[in-house]
């Protein structure tokens, strides 16, 4: 009896504490900041052969109870491109500037769209909300949608300086991740995003010259050229490692 005893006594002293049932809240104040890569899909990413690259996010918010964040959130990311030397920019969305109207063709120097080089980046904020499955312990699954502000931008490195061509919208992360508490105030995991973007407008900023358009006033003559604005835009996905800092009791 007294070896039972003595046994048993071992055994719970090789258990980590609070390793059975850890009693570690999720609720309260907390910032993220997430480190991974980011990607694009659709046509216009493979006509610029878009490579995956550094993405960096970070966020602000309340959890609810353990189970509801609610917060703000804003990312960048950078790809590599590889366009063919000697490309006209515009051309890679399907536009030519002799079928612009007259008003927004004499303010582009076409000479300036001779692509050279190009990267490729892009910018997201606005607001999150993410549903955890687990209000309290060790382990934090989660999923979660978020809406704000996305450019994607290109820029192009041509013999008259460079020129950057963005387009603006609305972006739409349907996001899912795990984190796994070091501590009642750490948290350490992955989180994968998928972004549907909507894009309502292309602007044109450097050597080529200045202008803004709403991407219906382009649609047009995009299609002339066989490019679809609403099917063939990017998309974007990214995945990375999450730190959280917990701010509640």
């Amino acid at each position: 009896m007294v070896g039972t005893s003595v046994a048993a006594m071992m055994l719970f002293a090789l258990v980590p504490e609070g390793s059975t049932k850890p009693d570690l809240p999720h609720k309260g104040g907390f910032a993220d900041i997430r480190v991974g890569t980011i990607g694009c899909t659709r046509k216009l990413c493979k006509d610029h052969d878009g490579k995956p690259g550094f993405r960096l996010d970070g966020g602000l918010g309340y959890n609810i109870a353990g189970f509801v964040d609610v917060g703000v959130f804003g990312g960048w990311g950078s790809m590599r491109a590889n366009v063919e030397p000697g490309t006209n920019a515009l051309s890679l969305y399907g536009l030519d500037v002799s079928t612009f109207p007259d008003a927004i063709a004499d303010m582009v120097n076409n000479d300036a769209l001779i692509v050279q080089d190009a990267k490729l980046d892009t910018v997201q904020a606005g607001f999150n909300v993410r549903v955890h499955f687990i209000p309290r312990g060790r382990v934090d699954p989660y999923v979660g949608a978020a809406a704000g502000y996305s450019m994607f931008r290109a820029r192009y490195d041509t013999d008259a300086g460079r020129t950057k061509v963005a387009l603006h919208g609305l972006g739409f992360p349907l996001q899912a991740g795990l984190l796994v508490y070091a501590h009642r105030n750490v948290a350490v995991g992955v989180q994968f995003d998928y972004i549907l973007t909507w894009y309502g407008a292309v602007s044109v900023r450097g050597a080529a010259g200045t202008f803004g358009a709403p991407l219906s006033r382009v649609e047009e003559r995009a299609a002339m050229a066989g490019f679809d604005v609403g099917r063939d835009l990017p998309h974007l996905w990214t995945v990375g490692a999450v730190g959280r800092f917990r701010f509640g009791r």
